[in-house]
């Protein structure tokens, strides 16, 4: 019996089982839609629109004369309304009249005089929105200027003052150009999740076609062990390598997803996907020799490194999510479709090529020791 015989028939029993092909598929369309109509909001820029900014000068001083003046030259995407007290602008913040309040207080130039420190208090109720940040950098460059005047009057500096000049400069930019969408981004993510499902398939054949009565068959026919081994992989890599084109190919004529202009290259990618998770599945029956187990552990293991590689949110885990194969699959695909860094794709490939002959090892010198093969 040739592998290519055994590879045939083995493809025709699986296309047979149509439910699971759509079952398969249906799923991860169904989320890439779903992920890539709700979420496209953040992927698209929008206008950040007027600052809102409020301030409270208990005492007028130098100081906070200067302040209102530098503040109110950036009239372009800032506004300046002064309140009376920290009752008016606390109020004003939460029904959203204003969007970040500064606070000069009334003792401010007298503990500068005293050589005690002061501080101009900023109220806001996001600290982590661009308001904030905003008016915090503006806040800094004026309290930096104040410091400087100071350490120059403190070394002896005659008249020392200071000229404000144009430091924020139009430069108009335009967000069209090769970036991702979001359903861009979920074609990738979610094609990628597909072909780690593969694991299963992989699992499947092993456990059906080298072990129990139908295993101790094969293994009888002239075939020998590493032939059926080797068609089953070649069947089973050819299967998941199909369900992730159906998937590239639905999103890119249905969807709009852009797959970039070398379909070759993300067919390349998508077969070393297919080949990746096709081993993996076997590594892991081998290990674990319970294909029931198997099927549970990719059912939480899968969607766990879908999570962790950002295949549904943009997340970033401080590097971990370097470590898990989608991230590496993903990373692989997005630089290539958007003309990224050549070096992040030869790590990736590094990465993925490596882990496929370490798992390959694994299952053999194991399998081996349990005498599987």
């Amino acid at each position: 019996m040739r592998t290519w015989t055994i590879v045939k028939y083995t493809l025709l029993s699986n296309v047979r089982d149509v439910r699971t092909i759509i079952s398969h598929l249906l799923s991860p369309v169904i989320l890439m839609v779903i992920l890539g109509s709700a979420l496209s909001a953040a992927f698209n820029a929008t206008s950040l629109g007027i600052i809102k900014v409020g301030v409270v000068i208990k005492e007028e001083t130098d100081f906070s004369k200067n302040l209102c003046e530098y503040l109110e030259k950036e009239t372009d995407f800032l506004t300046l309304e002064k309140y009376k007290t920290v009752e008016e602008i606390k109020k004003a913040i939460e029904e959203e009249a204003i969007s970040v309040a500064i606070e000069v207080p009334e003792d401010l130039e007298a503990k500068v005089a005293e050589g005690e420190k002061a501080e101009v208090l900023l109220w806001t109720s996001n600290k982590d929105s661009y308001q904030t940040t905003v008016v915090k950098t503006l806040l800094g460059v004026c309290m930096d200027a104040t410091n400087t005047i100071l350490a120059e009057v403190e070394y002896g500096v005659q008249m020392p003052s200071y000229e404000l000049k144009e430091t924020i400069h139009d430069n108009p930019i335009t967000i069209d150009g090769n970036r991702a969408g979001a359903m861009d981004y979920y074609a990738v993510t979610i094609m990628v999740m597909t072909l780690m499902y593969g694991a299963a398939i992989g699992a499947k054949e092993f456990e059906l076609n080298l072990k129990g009565d139908m295993g101790k068959r094969l293994r009888n026919t002239p075939a020998g062990t590493a032939r059926i081994l080797a068609a089953k992989i070649i069947s089973s890599i050819f299967i998941v390598f199909i369900q992730g084109m159906i998937v590239v190919l639905l999103s890119k004529y249905v969807f709009d997803a852009n797959w970039g202009n070398n379909m070759g290259i993300v067919m390349g990618y998508v077969a070393l996907g297919a080949v990746f998770s096709t081993e993996l599945g076997i590594m892991i029956c081998v290990l674990v020799n319970n294909a029931e187990l198997v099927g549970g552990v990719l059912t939480m293991l899968v969607p766990l490194m879908t999570l962790m590689s950002g295949g549904f949110f943009k997340i970033s885990f401080g590097g971990i999510e370097k470590s898990f194969p989608n991230y590496q699959l993903q990373n692989l695909l997005f630089q290539t479709i958007y003309q990224g860094n050549t070096k992040s794709i030869s790590s990736s490939l590094i990465y993925v090529v490596g882990a496929i002959v370490v798992m390959f090892a694994v299952s053999v010198i194991v399998g081996g020791r349990k005498k599987i093969w």
